[in-house]
């Protein structure tokens, strides 16, 4: 699963999702559900990529019914926003609707903000905010970035950072 994760950082997306796919029949066969839905979170932001949203929906869905069931709050939270990015792309392309997007991506920034995870709430607002933008609510979108950020200055990856700098431009 490391080396998947190195060769989807170095942008090989076709030997990550191969990496990934083998480590995850691995997985499946040593029955352990935390590395199973480690895998799958990671196969699935490849598949993202590589706009197999269909696919990418179905291995995240797995992933938070492990991780909930396993009681992984967190991470069951974290996979559940990874899910709604998906459905974000895919209400850019007419096959959801945004705003029940947007009131997913609400929800998930509350549950981030009551867990005292402040990275993951600000990725959510941020994304809160790209979601009211594409439904014309300039107003609340300007809301969403206000909160993330009072938040930013505890965000430490420079993706996150960028994006939220990204979105602010957009909404002002």
């Amino acid at each position: 699963e490391n080396i998947a994760g190195t060769l989807y950082a170095r942008g090989d997306l076709a030997a990550a999702r191969s990496s990934y796919e083998e480590a995850l029949g691995v997985y499946r066969q040593l029955a352990s559900r935390s590395d199973v839905a480690s895998t799958l979170t990671g196969l699935a932001e490849v598949l993202r990529y590589q706009a197999d949203l269909k696919a990418a929906r179905e291995r995240l869905e797995e992933a938070v019914t492990l991780r909930t069931e396993a009681g992984e709050k967190g991470r069951a939270l974290y996979a559940r926003y990874l899910l709604a990015t998906v459905a974000l792309e895919e209400a850019a392309r007419g096959q959801r609707p945004c705003a029940e997007v947007a009131a997913e991506l609400e929800q998930l920034a509350t549950g981030f903000h009551e867990l005292g995870m402040a990275e993951a709430e600000v990725a959510a607002l941020y994304q809160l905010a790209d979601a009211r933008l594409r439904l014309g609510w300039a107003d609340l979108a300007a809301n969403a970035m206000a909160r993330a950020e009072v938040l930013a200055p505890q965000v430490t990856d420079l993706s996150t950072r960028a994006s939220i700098r990204i979105t602010s431009a957009r909404v002002t």
